[in-house]
C-alpha cells in the first residue's frame, strides 16, 4: 500500500476500535505490515489492505470477505488509485471515507444508505457526494 493511505488506514483502525461510553470494547484492530503482495491475496485471520491502480472500473474501494459458517475468516480491502490520483478524489476526506467503509465491510457491515442524493447520515457506511459531511 502506498504511503498516501497510511493515515487513512490508521484512522479507520482507531475509529473502529473505539469503545462507546458505557459499553465494552467490541473490536481491537491493529495495523501491521501485510502479507498480501501485489495481488492482494487474503491471509487467514487478517484483513489485507491494498492500494494500487485497478483501472477505471467504477469503484473507489472494494472489500471481500471469506466466511466459514457464520464466521468471517479473512478479508481484503482494495482502494483504487486510478481514481485517487485525480483532483476530484485525491483528498484526505475521500481517502478516509473509502478506507473506513471498506474496512467496515470486512467486519460484515453493509451500507446504511445507497442513494447519493439523500441527506448524509454522518457515517462512513453511507454513500455520499460530500465526504466532508461524513467526518
Amino acid at each position: 500500500m502506498s504511503g498516501a493511505w497510511d493515515t487513512s488506514l490508521i484512522d479507520a483502525s482507531s475509529e473502529w476500535s473505539q469503545t462507546p461510553t458505557g459499553s465494552t470494547k467490541v473490536l481491537n484492530t491493529t495495523v501491521v505490515p501485510g502479507n498480501a503482495g501485489s495481488r492482494c491475496k487474503p491471509t487467514a485471520g487478517r484483513v489485507e489492505v491494498c492500494a494500487k491502480s485497478y483501472g477505471s472500473n467504477g469503484w473507489l474501494g472494494l472489500a471481500q470477505i471469506w466466511i466459514s459458517g457464520s464466521h468471517i475468516t479473512q478479508g481484503t480491502t482494495k482502494t483504487n488509485d486510478t481514481y485517487f490520483s485525480t483532483s476530484a478524489h485525491n483528498k484526505p476526506e475521500w481517502r478516509n471515507l473509502v478506507m473506513c467503509q471498506e474496512v467496515g465491510h470486512t467486519f460484515g457491515l453493509g451500507h446504511q444508505d445507497e442513494d447519493f442524493t439523500n441527506a448524509n447520515l454522518n457515517t462512513c457506511m453511507d454513500y455520499t457526494n460530500d465526504p466532508l459531511s461524513s467526518q
